[in-house]
Formats: structure tokens, sequence, C-alpha cells
């Protein structure tokens, strides 16, 4: 039965939505679209007044009603010194003519009154005539290495690759999405709630905004409007193209513009795609053909009609102003938004004529911080992708195309933009200025969604805004945080309480962890949020999934600074904006060396490398017999050995200006700290320690080879003998030991025989086990298997010397056991 009368429930909600704000109807029979007044005013979420002056402002009304309310400035229209470029011609003249019926919703009046429609075709043709001459051409698009531009890329573009941009980056947020395109993400909790009730359960929970289904910007008919090249500059950078433009360029590269723009105009006939390198516009109609009369026809009704008013084009400028807005006679005949105006009509409805009457009467100006903030937010339609004070935030039916990248479940809080209440105490301006100018990294890289660039008007406004209408900073708890961030370890410590589950910390975090950097944080966020969030992280952010790690105000760690928790978030504070380089907490470095330890399991594993003990062009040799081995390819030498496991890549492939890698061992032996191969007719002269300046035009070292089995063969060359050394694991007595093989070769023309000397093994003090080995003081056991050696003191140590006389080819075999 109570499943029954949840259907019956779910059915009535849906025939309510259906009727009052289905998918369709919001947007098909009223007039021009303002995204602010569509989703709270026609609602009564919004004060008749506001809403008002929201219309007063999108409508552009101030363009030619001048006011001194500066937060009234007119959205105004796009520049027109490209269109002949950008837009379809034949679309130009039908919208003109009658903008209404090309888009039912445009916020652009009709300025040709109740004309018969000759006058208006022939007005709208030679305005057409005029726009036709506008021709200059987008800004260049610059590339970098980063980001290169491709010759004629809006010619690049791919439909498919278009259609999961569009629904990944955030233009679903506003516009209408693909009801064929694959939804991303399931319903969140909240939203499968609201499925389950009625409309009177929902108005009892304050949560009918939230079931709403809001109406989208609407589109037009791009495909009739724009030629590829067009829309492409558009999507990169729309506020080339309309310096007020309400639409924020979403961080696309030029391939990705194009790629979204194909998708978009994936309906257009093939020859409307086509385009000239010049880039002009070429559409299947036929181009309108216009004389110089009619282009000066066309400007002078550009001027008379006041098209000038709300766009630039030719440098003209208004010859009349219209009334001040604020001597507006409202009960005059013939206003603007009269349905049967003669001069401009902007086919606004009910709702409107009724708000928009409202703030003409009001003759207020938002005063406080907080109104005129509302107000830029509804012009900007920042509540599209965030909600603040309960307000506005993804629309229901369009946050299951939000995800993260690697589709890791953060809940809501990970994958749909974060909520702006209280944002302005809790940002630095700085930091929020520079996001919305786009020149700053962001700090959520694991969700698709971009956080879009704005123009540097609302750069320059907002955040100042946010401040001061937000709570000012308490000075008070400022000075705790400062006087006692003093311990920057016990900030490290009180990490892995919590923090390095979720968090980042100058990129390095525990597998599988995708949330917001935290190091540096004090660049973006302000100090006494900080501490105000970590108290209490519910009640500055509805819903965080981000527990109180004070709980009740008690420390987790009481024995880091007595348990004092003021000293503790200091720390924390202090840690986390410490210049330079710090270490990373404990969990993330143990996870760290788990991560990146190398470890051989089929076939050995050669990483080019920097150790203390083979310099900075060591090879370092692992095998899966676990006993491994560092080759000095600048000193050809064979420089360590070590059993157990192998090494620590991370330093190697991640981190710049890392320390040396060291074994993961204590099972460690060093081998001589010299070349192997030397040429020496006195055998009383000293072994060369290092390759000097002059010695190393002797040595040259030519890289190594791989066989079958993935062991490495090191060659190098001394004067005119060519030298392979193979180091690999042999099982001696069950323990596995190396052994190494070296090859030479006398490539010299000259047949004479080659004296030259090795170097076995070398200690402060070598003693002989047998006729074939030496020991030295650190129980390194070096053994030739077909060869004596000498052993001498020079320069203070022992040396075991093997002479070799080499005529064409001949091999050395050694064994080492520690």
């Amino acid at each position: 039965m109570k499943r029954e009368v949840v259907r019956a429930a779910w059915f009535l909600v849906l025939v309510l939505f259906a009727c009052a704000v289905g998918r369709d109807s919001v947007a098909e029979d009223r007039g021009p679209f303002v995204t602010g007044f569509e989703r709270f005013a026609r609602y009564g979420e919004l004060e008749q007044v506001n809403a008002g002056r929201l219309l007063i402002s999108e409508l552009s009304c101030v363009a030619c009603h001048p006011s001194e309310d500066a937060q009234l400035a007119p959205k105004r229209g796009p520049d027109l010194d490209g269109a002949a470029i950008r837009l379809n011609q034949q679309w130009m003249q039908t919208y003109i003519a009658a903008p209404h019926s090309a888009n039912p919703h445009t916020t652009m009046p009709d300025v040709l009154g109740n004309r018969s429609e000759v006058e208006r075709q022939a007005i709208a043709k030679s305005i057409v005539a005029f726009l036709s001459t506008q021709q200059r051409p987008p800004d260049e698009v610059k590339g970098s290495g980063a980001v290169p531009v491709p010759h004629e890329f809006w010619k690049k573009g791919d439909p498919a690759r278009g259609n999961v941009l569009y629904h990944q980056v955030g233009c679903v947020a506003c516009h209408e999405a693909d009801q064929e395109h694959a939804v991303a993400s399931k319903s969140s909790p909240v939203d499968q709630l609201i499925a389950e009730l009625d409309a009177e359960e929902l108005a009892e929970l304050g949560l009918s905004a939230a079931a709403r289904e809001v109406p989208s910007v609407p589109l037009s008919d791009l495909s009739a409007k724009y030629s590829v090249t067009g829309l492409t500059h558009f999507l990169l950078d729309p506020h080339q193209f309309r310096k007020s433009s309400r639409m924020p360029a979403l961080k696309l590269s030029p391939v990705e513009a194009a790629d979204v723009a194909s998708y978009l105009l994936r309906d257009q006939p093939i020859d409307q795609l086509e385009l000239s390198e010049e880039l002009k516009t070429e559409h299947s109609e036929e181009q309108i053909e216009v004389g110089l009369d009619e282009v000066e026809t066309g400007k002078r009704w550009f001027v008379e009609l006041s098209c000038v008013q709300c766009h630039s084009v030719d440098n003209l400028r208004p010859t009349a102003r219209a009334k001040p807005l604020a001597n507006l006679d409202l009960a005059a005949r013939n206003r603007c938004w009269d349905s049967d105006a003669r001069t401009v009509d902007y086919q606004l409805d009910a709702d409107q004529v009724t708000a928009l009457t409202e703030a003409l009467r009001a003759e207020q100006t938002l005063n406080t911080p907080a109104e005129q903030f509302e107000l830029l937010m509804l012009t900007f339609n920042c509540y599209a992708c965030h909600e603040r004070d309960g307000r506005g935030g993804v629309a229901r039916f369009r946050r299951d195309h939000f995800e993260t990248v690697a589709k890791v479940d953060l809940g809501d809080e990970g994958r749909l933009p974060p909520p702006l209440t209280g944002v302005g105490r809790k940002l630095q301006s700085a930091w929020l200025k520079n996001v919305l100018l786009g020149k700053k990294a962001d700090v959520r890289p694991h969700m698709h969604i971009r956080m879009p660039i704005f123009h540097t008007e609302l750069a320059n406004r907002m955040p100042e805004l946010f401040r001061v209408s937000d709570d000012e900073r308490n000075q008070n708890e400022v000075a705790v945080l400062q006087a006692a961030s003093d311990s920057v370890e016990a900030g490290r410590q009180l990490m892995d309480v919590g923090c390095v589950q979720c968090h980042l910390f100058g990129g390095s975090a525990l597998p599988d962890v995708v949330g917001v950097d935290i190091r540096g944080i004090g660049g973006r966020v302000r100090e006494e949020w900080f501490r105000d969030f970590l108290l209490n992280p519910s009640a500055l952010k509805a819903r965080t999934r981000m527990p109180s790690f004070f709980p009740d105000g008690i420390s987790q760690r009481p024995d880091l600074l007595n348990g004092d928790v003021d000293r503790q978030i200091a720390a924390m504070w202090a840690y986390l904006n410490a210049k330079g380089e710090v270490e990373l907490p404990e969990r993330i470095s143990e996870a760290r060396a788990r991560n990146f330890e190398l470890r051989p399991t089929d076939k050995p594993i050669v990483l080019r490398t920097f150790m203390e003990e083979a310099g900075t062009h060591a090879i370092a040799v692992g095998f899966p017999q676990q006993v491994h081995f560092a080759f000095d390819a600048e000193s050809m030498r064979l420089a360590v050995g070590w059993r157990g496991k192998f090494l620590d890549a991370q330093g190697t492939w991640f981190v710049r200006s890392a320390p040396p890698a060291e074994p993961l061992s204590n099972d460690v032996t060093l081998f001589a700290e010299a070349v192997a191969i030397a040429e020496l007719n006195d055998m009383t002269r000293a072994w060369p320690q290092q390759l000097s300046n002059e010695s190393t035009d002797n040595y040259n070292f030519t890289g190594y080879r791989l066989d079958a089995t993935g062991v490495p063969t090191f060659l190098y060359r001394f004067k005119d003998v060519d030298i392979e050394d193979r180091i690999e694991p042999k099982e001696i007595d069950g323990v596995y030991e190396l052994q190494r093989s070296l090859t030479l070769r006398n490539v010299s023309k000259n047949s004479d025989a080659k004296r030259m000397v090795m170097l076995a093994a070398t200690g402060k003090r070598l003693s002989r086990v047998s006729d074939q080995s030496v020991k030295n003081e650190t129980g390194l056991t070096t053994t030739l298997n077909d060869r004596q050696g000498t052993l001498r003191s020079s320069s203070g140590r022992d040396e075991w010397l093997v002479p070799i006389e080499l005529e064409s080819a001949l091999t050395v075999e050694l064994q080492y056991q520690w």
C-alpha cells in the first residue's frame, strides 16, 4: 500500500512538473529569456524590484535611457565589426527584420515597430549591406608548447569529441543537454529523496526550488546563424566579440573549441561548413549583393534606429539620447514594453512588465553590498553552477552530467562546483580575482567541469563584493594562529590524523586520493576561516563529507603541543604554508616508498638514476633473485651491490632536484672506486683513482644492450680496446652472488699485443683466501675463475691486479660474495 501511495505521489509530481515547469514549456511561450528571472523571479524567489532591475540591465534599457545608477549598466549587444565573417548574411536579414520570429527569447527588441513587411525587409537588407562591409578577422590565436594551434584549427573539429566536451566542461550548466547523451553519474541521495516526495512535502521541507526543473538558456538556430569559423572563435573567447558577454570562456583549447562548434553545428549542411583560408563565410545560400548607396543607407538606419546604442561597429556614435530612466512617464502610451509599441518592442510577458514597472516606480538603488552582489550573481548566472545561501547551484536534472575525472565517488561535493556561501570570508580577494581571470591553476583537477574565465570588469568587482558582503575577519582569531605558528613539525604530524585521507600535499598523496591540494593554502584561504572550518566543517559547508578532527573542541593527538587545539590548528596552518621544501606527512612518505618501490619479478629492471655511491650517471640493475648492483657509467666501474629490496623510483621519476636514490636494503657492499681497466707498463705506478680530464679521452662509455632475458651488457672503450661488461646473479652454495664477465677486444690495426691490467679488488686491507680469491675488510670476497692476480699496496690501500696480454680477444670472469 505504501509503495502505491509513493507511486501516486510521484506521478502527481511528474504531472505538476510537466504542467508548471516542463523542460520546454517554460521557455516556449514567454518573452525575452533572462536566466535569473526565469529561474527565480517566476516563482516569487526574487523581490519584484530586484527582478525588475535585473531586466533593466539585461534588456540594456540604460543603453538608451541614461541612469546614474551604475548597478543598471546595460548588457549591450555583440560587437559587429567582424559580422560579415562570423555570421550568415541571410540569417542577419531575417533576424533584423523580425527578431522574435528568428529567436522568440531574444533580449534584442524589434526596432522596426509596426512597419509593413516590405519596409522591414528593405531596411533589414540595407543594414545587412552595411554589416557586410565589417570584415575584421578574429584576433590571431597564439599557441604554446603545451597548447599548439594547428593550421586552420577551426576545420579540425570532431563532433563526437565535441559532444563529450559539451556535456563535461560546463555547457550543460546553462544549456540544454542532449537527451540521447549517456548520463555520467547516478543521482545523489538528495535527488533520490526529492523524487519520492510530493509537491506539498517538498514545500514543507523547503525543497521546491531544488526539485524544480530549471529552463535552459536557448541556443537558437546556430546552424543558420554561424559559420564554423565564427562559432569556433566565439567559443574560444566570447569576450572578444561581446565585451560584457554573460557567457564566459570555458578554457577550451583551439581544437576543443572546434570540436564543440562541430557538435553544435552537426545539422548544418556540409557545404556550409567549408571555409576559405581568408575566414570568409561561405554558405549554400547566395550572398546578398550590395552597392555603395545601399551600404550608406544601412549605415544611416543603423544609427537612426538606435542599433548603435548597443552595438559597436565602425566607430559609430549615437546622435540622440532618449529620456533619462528616472524621468520616464510610466503612464505614457507607446512604451517600450507595450505590445502595440510603434518604436521598439521587447515582447515582454505580464510577469516581466510587472517587475519592470515596479523597479521603475521604486526609484531606489542597491545600497548594500549584499544587494549589489546578488544582482551581479544573477546577471552573470553564477547560480547556474554555484549555490549561495540556499539559492541556485547545478539544477536537479543537470547534475547527472557532472562527474569526477576518474569516476571516483566523492559525492556531490567532489563532482559539483563548490558553494559560495561565506566565500568572501573564506577566500583571499587576490586569489579569487585571479581565478575569475583564469590566472590560477584549478585546485580541483579531479572534476571535469572547468571554472570559466570572466572579463576584467567582473573580476575587478566581484572579489570585493564577496568580501564586504560576508562577515568581516576576526582579528583575535588571526592573532591566535600567528602567535602559535612556530611548530611546523607538529603540524606535519597532525596531517596524519585525517587530512592525508582526502587531500594532496604539493602534488603528493596517498593512493587513489584525488581531493584538493592544500599545500600553500594560505595563498587562497583566510586564516580564521581555516580555523573555524577545522573545528566545525558542516557549519560552514552544508553536506560536506569532511568530519571534524576536533570533536567537541578536543584534539585527537593530546601528545602534541599539550593537546591545545588553537596551537595545533596554528601549527597545521604553519606547516601547510611553510616556505620551501618541507617533509611530507609520514603516511604519504611511507606510501610513496611502497608505491614507487621497483620490484623485479620476471626479468631484471634497469634504471638510470642518481646514487651517492654510483654518481650522477648511475645505472641500477635489479634482479628477481634479490641481488642487485649499480654501475657508474661516467667512470666505467661497478660501484655498489646489495641484496633484498631494489630501489624507490619516486625521486627519479617525479621529483625535481631529488636526493640520491638509495638501496632499499642494509645488506650493501661497495666495490673499487676506480676504473676496472688501465694500461700500466710499470706495475709500480699508482692506479688511476678517478678519471681526470686528461684521461677521459682514453675512456668512452657507449651504452648497454639487453639480451633476451633482460640482462644488460655495458659497452665502453679504453683506447683501442672494446670492453663488454656483463654482471648477473649466480647461485653459489644456495646463495645468489654476482658474477662478472669482462670481454676485451683489440680493435687496433696494429697486431702487437696490448699489455693491459685489470683492478680485480681493492680495500684498506686485502687478505688471500686462496690462489684465486681475496677478501677485503668489509667481507667482500672476489674470485677469479681461471686467472691469478698480483697483490700489492699502493697509496695507502691494497690492490689485486690482473695482468692481461691482449692480442685479439679474451674474457675475464669474476665472482663477488659478501
